[in-house]
């Protein structure tokens, strides 16, 4: 997902009224040169350690209740 998309779904959970913008990366110069995609791979650490990781939308609901309590 991008920033922009997780941007709106926080907005979404906690019901906020707020405008998200969407940018282009070239509208927000940062000095650390950034790759175009860069997803994190869960599949090693799952396979080593036998975990079951949440997907990202699970993960930010609990967390965002766990912030709210």
């Amino acid at each position: 997902i991008s920033w922009f998309d997780f941007a709106c779904e926080i907005k979404k959970l906690i019901n906020s009224k707020c405008i998200v913008n969407a940018i282009d990366t070239a509208s927000y110069p940062t000095p650390a040169k950034r790759p175009h995609f860069s997803a994190l791979n869960t599949k090693k650490i799952k396979e080593q350690y036998g975990l079951n990781i949440s997907g990202w939308q699970e993960s930010l609901q609990n967390c965002i209740r766990l912030l709210t309590l």
